[in-house]
């Protein structure tokens, strides 16, 4: 989901044209969701504070050779089951990644300066979550397996677990999440 990025403390969701479809029978659920137009994440600007440049880059003028956005549309699917006892469901998506890749060079002219464009890596995800409520606590988890076409692109494994307690008007979180770099390729 693109988020604005132009306020970095309030950092809110962007609307995006899609359409969704839901059937749902006895305990399973399953959703269809498709984008046909591609929503990026809007980006501090350069002259705002919330840029911050490698200190070798002061002084250097900064241009700004646009970005290349994706072709086509973005779609997902998720089945949900709610079993006795838990709730587990598997997710798929195939688009891009609504953070931009950043390829930047040293331009060497009569006035150096840094060149940079952006670009919109190709991502498809395969994931799975569970719920599993005990006696004291409920027990979470859900992973995800990211791949790419694009080169520049890294591929990767990201988890969460988690135990969950409610009392009263109080919630009680611990948990550990997690990152693994399958395929190094930036």
């Amino acid at each position: 989901a693109p988020r604005d990025f132009l306020t970095v403390f309030n950092t809110d969701f962007l609307g995006v044209t899609a359409a969704r479809v839901t059937y749902e029978k006895g305990s399973d659920t399953i959703d269809a969701v498709y984008a046909p137009v591609f929503t990026p994440s809007r980006s501090p600007l350069l002259n705002q504070r919330w840029v911050i440049l490698p200190q070798e880059t002061l002084g250097l003028p900064v241009v700004d050779l646009g970005a290349r956005y994706p072709g086509r549309g973005q779609a997902g699917l998720r089945w949900n089951h709610l079993g006795a006892g838990y709730e587990m469901s598997l997710s798929f998506y195939d688009g891009y990644n609504h953070l931009p890749l950043i390829d930047a060079a040293l331009a060497p002219a009569a006035v150096p300066s840094i060149a940079f464009s952006r670009q919109f890596a190709h991502m498809r995800m395969a994931g799975a979550d569970a719920a599993v409520p005990l006696r004291w606590f409920t027990v979470k988890g859900e992973g995800a397996w990211f791949t790419s076409r694009t080169q520049e692109a890294d591929e990767y494994v990201q988890y969460v677990v988690q135990a969950e307690r409610m009392a009263g008007e109080w919630v009680f979180v611990g948990g550990y999440a997690g990152e693994h770099v399958t395929r190094k390729r930036s």
